[in-house]
């Protein structure tokens, strides 16, 4: 199995490039760059991604497995706007080096699409305008109808991007927009996690973690790599970086849970 990274998975919305004949597995990141969840301001979401567990009748019972119109799961467009405490965050502080980024909802879109919960995710994007829902609806539905699934991430995954960005920045430079490197190195950290090859476009990616980790790659397609994570020397080189050695640098990683 392959973690795909954004831009591929676009191709495959687009029908740019045919579908793989394996399971796509993509990152929560890569899920929150398709669905535009991520916003311009470090700190906010466009929208707020539910985690299911949160959304609640107003009796106070759960409704998963359920059919329910987006009114009764989420009372108002007013609660989806400000939704930020339904859902799971986890803050990437940098000490000043770059704004504090928060990734919103990583489990709760992951469980969303590999739960198929289409009424769930139109109760989270419903104070939005009408077109613009159903261009999220519609790609919503396209991972859905191909089987795509979705891996959070988690703090231990967070714990090892922010090593590996250390060492990024050190001999690299942050594109533009940090967020786009910090997305690149959370979808990199994920696929070393899991042990598994990340397909992507990204050539810097690829000379940067076969210096750092030893990571093998070969050509895929034209421009398209696949960086393979799964050598023992990888797995040996991998283990200092799930330490939270990231924190001299004054960095932190904090989780927080949905709490309404």
């Amino acid at each position: 199995m392959t973690i795909t990274d954004t831009q591929v998975l676009s191709y495959y919305y687009k029908g740019a490039a045919p579908l793989p004949s394996s399971p796509i597995l993509i990152s929560s990141v890569t899920a929150a760059e398709f669905l535009l969840i991520q916003s311009a301001i470090p700190s906010r979401a466009n929208y707020y991604p539910i985690l299911p567990a949160r959304l609640r009748h107003r009796t106070g019972s759960v409704l998963l497995g359920e059919s329910a119109a987006p009114r009764i799961l989420f009372d108002s467009k007013r609660h989806a706007a400000h939704g930020k405490h339904r859902t799971d965050q986890l803050v990437l502080n940098f000490n000043g080096r770059m704004p504090s980024f928060i990734e919103f909802g990583s489990v709760a879109i992951s469980q969303i699409i590999n739960d198929g919960y289409e009424d769930i995710y139109a109760a989270s994007i419903s104070h939005l305008d009408k077109t613009h829902q159903k261009k999220l609806r519609d790609k919503l539905q396209f991972l859905i109808r191909t089987n795509v699934q979705c891996l959070a991430v988690t703090p231990t995954i967070a714990d090892v991007g922010m090593n590996i960005l250390g060492h990024f920045l050190d001999k690299y430079e942050a594109k533009q927009n940090p967020r786009n490197t910090i997305n690149d190195i959370l979808i990199l950290s994920t696929a070393v996690e899991h042990s598994l090859p990340l397909l992507t476009e990204d050539g810097l990616l690829k000379r940067f973690t076969a210096e750092l980790l030893g990571a093998s790659y070969f050509e895929h397609a034209p421009d398209r790599l696949l960086i393979d994570f799964t050598p023992p020397e990888v797995s040996d080189r991998r283990k200092p970086f799930e330490s939270k050695g990231y924190i001299n640098r004054g960095w932190q990683v904090m989780e927080r849970r949905g709490v309404r």
